[in-house]
């Protein structure tokens, strides 16, 4: 239900949006350097080759390590995927009086904590690092560009903030009234709709 001129969303709305809007494009970047970090793992798949044969000859149980970085990236593109798409989303009806949509951005910012929170506990940061004494230090480093870890890190926190910022903004008093208000001039009048059809159809006397 659209809101009609006259019947301005309050600040609290206003600003929520506004946050949303914020998470969205920190989401953008983050979707980009996770793609530009698969992509840095893919063109060295020859060296890699090479780096399983070496680190075998050593008896390094590494084999695995490449996989299991391309698939925590995988996590977080389609994590950070899923979030700029429902954040936009909610963002854009954040402006019409829909109750279930303030109820969206809450369980958005609920499932963004848990899915981003999940992928910076199992960073692939985690699988790349180790001791400088260990004969792999430098070829698991390789595995993932310098600045993934740091990058990535500040705009997953860069997100959960907006979006925490529009829950609690949501939670205000006046947003509360707003979404929960109905607007009596756009509701349908089902009663009055099938009275008038019963006597339309009714029998002529």
């Amino acid at each position: 239900m659209a809101v009609e001129a006259g019947d301005r969303p309050p600040s609290a709305a206003r600003l929520a949006r506004v946050a949303l809007l914020v998470a969205v494009v920190l989401a953008v970047p983050l979707v980009i350097i996770t793609i530009a970090a698969r992509r840095h793992l893919d063109v060295a798949d020859d060296a890699y080759d090479v780096y399983l044969q070496a680190m075998a000859a050593l008896g390094e149980k590494v084999a695995d390590v490449p996989a299991d970085v391309r698939a925590r990236l995988l996590y977080d593109m389609l994590a950070a995927g899923m979030v700029l798409l429902t954040t936009g989303w909610l963002a854009w009806l954040l402006r019409f009086r829909l109750r279930w949509v303030q109820v969206g951005v809450w369980l958005v910012a609920v499932a963004a904590w848990a899915g981003l929170g999940c992928g910076l506990a199992a960073a692939p940061e985690m699988l790349t690092s180790g001791s400088r004494g260990n004969p792999a230090y430098y070829l698991l480093k390789d595995l993932l560009v310098s600045w993934y870890p740091v990058t990535h890190s500040l705009l997953v926190a860069g997100v959960l903030l907006a979006l925490t910022t529009a829950s609690v903004l949501l939670l205000r008093t006046e947003a509360q009234e707003f979404y929960r208000k109905v607007n009596r001039a756009d509701a349908v009048d089902w009663a009055g709709f099938a009275h008038d059809r019963t006597g339309m159809s009714g029998p002529d006397r």
